[in-house]
């Protein structure tokens, strides 16, 4: 049987499965929306949207009125992800 943690990330891409769980509580992930998420990754929008298309970067969520934000669970592991592919991450 998997943890509530297993079953979070197996519906997740390998590309954005972080190294170690998150240490809040799952239900009380917060979302960001699209600023938040260029802000913290350091991309303008076409290349999030294009990273996206190209299953390089986390789906969004649908939060109602057309509007989409991300688990910040998801861009923080996203981001730890790059760091460790270039080298630069914790060993």
């Amino acid at each position: 049987m998997m943890d509530h943690w297993s079953q979070y990330c197996a519906g997740m891409s390998a590309s954005v499965v972080s190294i170690t769980p998150p240490k809040e509580n799952p239900a009380k992930q917060s979302l960001i929306r699209l600023r938040e998420v260029r802000l913290r990754v350091g991309l303008g929008t076409s290349t999030v949207y294009r990273y996206l298309a190209g299953g390089k970067f986390p789906r969004p969520v649908q939060i109602g009125g057309g509007r989409v934000a991300w688990l910040e669970t998801d861009v923080d592991a996203w981001i730890v992800d790059r760091v460790e592919a270039s080298g630069r991450g914790a060993t």
